[in-house]
């Protein structure tokens, strides 16, 4: 086994030990580790759900000297920020961009160039311009997506059926295979069957995960059901009988993913089905 990836794996087994730790000596080196990783950490109104700041973790993906102690890291090459299932994290790039990563997700970049990111998860993207005009670039597993500065949202894991981009403003440009398409605000792409396609779509909820609740008013239950999927960074199967038209009107703030389901099999009397640990199936009862 290489030093390296003898590093990666003692890196993991740390951060797995650490998850659960509450102490304020902890809490208190945490904090000052972040502040060297350039990570702004969120008050979490819900702790289960912005805990990632907490759980995140920077490692060493190549090459090069790695360093923690409870007081700062140091790190050369490749800088990873990761998020636990559990959990979602705010962080802010070396070169200003900020980035929401959902659970389970995880964003790479070469110390030498923060601009071109690596993404496996989902992640919502503010990024910052730079006078020089460099681009900024999200490569995922089967698309590449260039920006100058803008708003957008970005799901890439092996979990979900296809892959797709949401742009909130701005323009990007994207590049699948010997495709390439251009976006404007208010629409998404996506690759399916191996052909990147684009539509125009309603994307309130594709980046609400990243807010402090989710609101829902005399809302459509597929709109909602959308909501849900980001909320949670999970994947719903509908089945067909069930009305999607139904309306329907309450918050997320506290709940859980079970709890929220409960709320949606009590009005409707849809009921849900876990598949795995993030596919869900919705039947009608």
């Amino acid at each position: 086994m290489s030093t390296i990836s003898t590093k990666e794996d003692t890196l993991l087994r740390i951060w797995s030990e650490t998850q659960g730790a509450e102490s304020e000596a902890y809490e208190g080196d945490l904090q000052e580790l972040h502040r060297a990783m350039g990570i702004r950490r969120r008050q979490a109104r819900r702790p289960w759900l912005f805990g990632a700041i907490a759980a995140s973790i920077l490692l060493l993906a190549m090459a090069g000297e790695y360093l923690i102690t409870n007081k700062h890291a140091r790190t050369e090459e490749i800088i990873t920020y990761v998020t636990s299932p559990s959990s979602k994290g705010e962080f802010i790039l070396p070169d200003g961009s900020h980035v929401w990563l959902n659970s389970s997700s995880a964003l790479s970049f070469h110390q030498s160039n923060p601009r071109n990111v690596k993404l496996e998860g989902e992640g919502f993207f503010d990024v910052a311009k730079k006078d020089d005009g460099q681009a900024f670039t999200v490569n995922t597993g089967a698309m590449s997506i260039k920006v100058l500065g803008t708003r957008f949202n970005v799901r890439s894991s092996s979990h979900f059926e296809r892959e797709e981009v949401s742009l909130v403003s701005g323009r990007v440009e994207i590049n699948a295979g010997d495709n390439t398409i251009t976006l404007s605000p208010g629409e998404k792409a996506g690759i399916e069957n191996g052909i990147l396609q684009k539509e125009n779509a309603d994307i309130t909820y594709d980046s609400s995960w990243t807010q402090e609740e989710l609101s829902f008013d005399n809302a459509a239950l597929s709109d909602i059901i959308a909501g849900m999927e980001h909320w949670f960074n999970v994947n719903i199967r509908v089945a067909p009988d069930v009305p999607l038209s139904s309306r329907l009107s309450f918050k997320i703030v506290n709940e859980s993913l079970e709890e929220t389901q409960r709320i949606i099999t009590r009005i409707t009397g849809c009921r849900f089905k876990t598949l795995d640990e993030q596919n869900i199936m919705i039947t009608k009862r």
